[in-house]
């Protein structure tokens, strides 16, 4: 609340089944900066919290609310079940009940599901859910089959809780084991509770301890387990005395302590399906819970990625491929290790650090088509490359060669050409070309495939990610990488370049030549009379004893005797002689 014309900022509260209650209201400037505002509620049942911004006489104030949080509130009315069905054991034909009591406003909904995760649903059938709202699983004419691990979930609108059980069907009665009992002796048995020990087996009751003593634990088998009743909890159990009499640990939960008053969460990738238990049990290997505490079941155990993946869990499904530059070696992790050094791997999902290694660009007369970086292949017979680092070869011109792979420069293209006789008759499809007898008719090669010597009867396909630049291709060197750009090889360049060369000199000899001709006739009417016609000697315009400049005559006559008129020319046609023009008096 920061500004100089606040409002006000009010908190209403509203109890299910009651009117609503102002709780809180503040007005005024409260400077800049965030405050803290502690908000008693007060309420007992369900309710709502609105929240009312007024604004005041001008714009110019700001009210705004962040990160509300509710300390001290216990939800009501959420799922609860408050009798855990017991591991129970029946015989082949029998009759085997699993009891789940819950609470819960509204009332939950209660499911059971099987060993194999299917759900039992219905109250008809060999098993099925009677009891109030399907407390009870019942199973008739009980099978080797149905034993294993059953869940109870109960659920409303608010919360959900879930308990196991086991059942454990056996094909003859057997008798009870010490520390249990039941009515006849023989199986199913119970174990004996708290207080009482049974060291024989196939008993119908258990013993009670002497007066003042109680046991640490259901199922004790021999009177020495009876202590005083104010010794320490013993490990796998509490109380919130810490002494006794204690409860076992939850399912989730382990104590590995004595005289404790609570007990500890399972770790991460562990769980304990049963109650007072002294530790807990880790997930199969390559395992998880994905970071989660306090896992009542294996089946809260998921796949973790393997080295090498990662994402955001660490666990399956979404595991990704470390990137290149990256590398993991162990599983179940949310993300890679960066190589050091700007050291690069040469693929995704590396494992270990060994991946990580130092490129370096291939050396002249090498190449890697697919980033010009090590490892490195020679350039072929027939081809060259001149700078570092380079994804493909150039072919020799004109038909040349080298003599050993991996030339550096076009220099080295001094093998003259020759032609290869085709091994056998002379109908063998050429170099670039194919057909399905290897004879004429043949065809072209198509686009980024090549054919190397004489009848073919396919062609090859250039390495993936190059392409090559025409039709009827015949060496591998005709394949480059598909970046490549297209343009003038250095030979090409340097032949251009002598050609633009002599085109230049010639026209600086040109020029040189029309500007001497103009410092000769320096200082003349510029106009210019020559006769084809005069005698040796004379200079037709030029002075005595001097010869016109060559280039002036005109070129349509060799013989003098041809033409008898004289020649003018006007300075003004830059020494081009028009040759239409018979007179002076035509100029």
């Amino acid at each position: 609340m920061y500004g100089a014309h606040i409002g006000s900022l009010i908190v209403n509260v509203h109890p299910k089944g009651q009117d609503m209650i102002q709780v809180f209201n503040e007005t005024g400037d409260h400077g800049k900066g965030w405050k803290l505002f502690p908000v008693k509620i007060g309420a007992h049942a369900d309710f709502q919290v609105s929240i009312v911004a007024v604004m005041g006489d001008s714009y110019k104030g700001d009210i705004a609310i962040d990160d509300l949080a509710f300390d001290g509130c216990e939800l009501t009315g959420g799922a609860t079940i408050v009798t855990p069905p017991k591991d129970t054991t029946g015989l082949v034909g029998s009759e085997i009940k699993l009891t789940c009591g819950v609470t819960g406003d509204p009332f939950p909904t209660i499911t059971w599901t099987d060993p194999k995760n299917g759900t039992i649903q219905g109250d008809t059938g060999r098993i099925k859910q009677t009891g109030d709202h399907g407390s009870v699983l019942d199973i008739t004419e009980a099978r080797l089959t149905d034993g294993g691990l059953y869940t109870c979930t109960a659920s409303n609108s608010k919360s959900t809780a879930s308990a196991t059980a086991h059942i454990i069907v056996q094909d003859q009665p057997q008798k009870c084991p010490s520390g249990r009992s039941s009515d006849s002796g023989y199986t199913p048995c119970t174990n004996c509770g708290i207080g009482t020990y049974q060291p024989e087996t196939g008993q119908t009751s258990c013993l009670s301890c002497p007066s003042g003593q109680t046991t640490d634990s259901e199922g004790s088998t021999r009177q020495s387990q009876c202590h005083d009743a104010n010794q320490p909890c013993v490990a796998g159990t509490f109380s919130q005395s810490g002494i006794q009499p204690c409860e076992p640990c939850n399912l989730g939960t382990y104590q590995d302590g004595t005289g404790q008053k609570k007990c500890k969460p399972c770790k991460a990738n562990t769980y304990q399906d049963h109650t007072g238990s002294k530790d807990c049990t880790a997930c199969p290997q390559g395992q998880t819970t994905n970071g989660q505490a306090g896992s009542k079941s294996k089946n809260d155990c998921k796949g973790m990625c393997p080295p090498g993946q990662y994402s955001s869990t660490g666990s399956s499904p979404g595991c990704m491929e470390c990137a290149k530059g990256t590398y993991q070696p162990q599983p179940g992790q949310t993300s890679c290790i960066q190589c050091p050094g700007g050291k690069i791997t040469d693929h995704t999902g590396s494992t270990s650090a060994d991946a990580c290694k130092t490129y370096a660009k291939c050396p002249p007369g090498e190449f890697n088509a697919l980033n010009g970086y090590t490892p490195c292949t020679q350039c072929d017979i027939g081809y060259y490359s001149t700078d570092p680092g380079a994804t493909s070869c150039q072919k020799c011109s004109g038909g040349f060669s080298t003599k050993n792979k991996g030339s550096t420069s076009p220099k080295d293209c001094t093998e003259p050409p020759h032609t290869d006789e085709p091994p056998t008759g002379g109908d063998d499809c050429s170099p670039g070309y194919f057909s399905a007898s290897g004879h004429e008719p043949c065809d072209p090669c198509p686009l980024n495939e090549y054919a190397k010597g004489h009848g073919n009867t396919a062609c090859t396909k250039c390495p993936k990610g190059q392409v090559t630049d025409a039709t009827a291709s015949e060496e591998p060197g005709d394949c480059h990488s598909q970046e490549k750009q297209t343009g003038l090889s250095t030979g090409t360049l340097s032949v251009i370049g002598v050609i633009v060369g002599i085109v230049v000199l010639v026209s600086l000899v040109v020029v040189l030549l029309f500007i001497r001709h103009r410092k000769l006739n320096a200082g003349s009417n510029n106009r210019l009379v020559l006769s084809d016609t005069a005698p040796a000697g004379t200079s037709g315009g030029y002075g005595t004893g001097t010869e016109a400049p060559r280039g002036f005559m005109n070129p349509m006559y060799d013989d003098p005797t041809e033409r008898a008129d004289p020649i003018e020319l006007s300075e003004t046609s830059h020494g081009v002689l028009n040759p239409t023009f018979s007179s002076p008096s035509d100029v």
